[in-house]
Formats: structure tokens, C-alpha cells, sequence
């Protein structure tokens, strides 16, 4: 399996694409492993199952690798962040406001505080923000 050593949200760069699927991938379940995943012609996604994820997330955050970039799932968000193993937060922001879906940080078991790293205006007027962690 691969190795990481920081978990973020979002980490983007020159094209995402090729960055994404020539990426190591996991796959976050915590009922039932999913047989059968693939990626295209690329390496197929691992699997980290069961009720101990986050401990699972601290493993692979204490050996040597590269960091772990989560998309679309504020559940896996939350509880990441809940066991406080986000290091970064890179939030796109879209200016566009809807009345429908998942909040980002709903059931936090405490409140977090955050230091602004960086904000960039994208071409498509949405902003990506950055924070870390405020240490306590």
C-alpha cells in the first residue's frame, strides 16, 4: 500500500487530471469492502474498510509518502477531522449559494479554529482557500 504522511482537502496544481489518476488511491467504506474497483488502464484503488478508520488514516499519515488529498465526502471530512488528523484544508469556494446538500463541518464534537494560509481567485470566480489547524 502506499504511504502518506499528511492529510489534506483538495490539493490542486497543474492539471488535476494526470495528478489524479496516476495518483495512489484509497477507498474509504465503513460497512463492506466493494469488490471489483478499477481506474481505467491506471492502478486500482485500495480499499481501507471497517470502524477503525481513522486509526487506519493515522497509519498511513505516520509513515513516509506523500500527502492524502480527500474529494467529496464531508463525512470522511468530519470524522478526520473530529480525530484532529487534517492538516490542511483547501476549500474551493463557489459563488453560488443552494439550499440542498451535506455541510461541510456539521457534527463537530468541538469547535475548530483556523489560520488562513492562502486564497487564490480562480479564472471561474470561485475562490480556493486555504487554512490550517490553529495550534492549541
Amino acid at each position: 500500500m502506499a504511504d502518506y504522511s499528511r492529510v489534506q482537502t483538495g490539493r490542486w496544481r497543474f492539471k488535476p487530471g494526470d495528478k489524479i489518476n496516476n495518483a495512489h488511491k484509497l477507498v474509504v467504506t465503513s460497512a463492506r469492502p466493494l469488490d471489483n474497483l478499477k481506474w481505467g488502464e491506471f492502478e486500482a484503488p485500495k480499499q481501507l474498510t471497517g470502524s477503525n478508520i481513522e486509526e487506519q488514516i493515522k497509519d498511513l499519515k505516520n509513515g513516509d509518502g506523500g500527502d492524502i488529498v480527500i474529494f467529496g465526502s464531508p463525512t470522511l471530512v468530519r470524522s478526520l477531522a473530529n480525530a484532529n488528523l487534517i492538516d490542511e484544508y483547501q476549500i474551493v469556494m463557489h459563488p453560488v449559494v443552494v439550499n440542498v446538500g451535506e455541510h461541510l463541518f456539521d457534527n463537530l464534537k468541538e469547535q475548530k479554529e483556523f489560520h488562513l494560509v492562502d486564497v487564490k481567485t480562480l479564472k471561474i470566480g470561485s475562490l480556493l482557500v486555504t487554512y490550517r489547524p490553529a495550534k492549541a
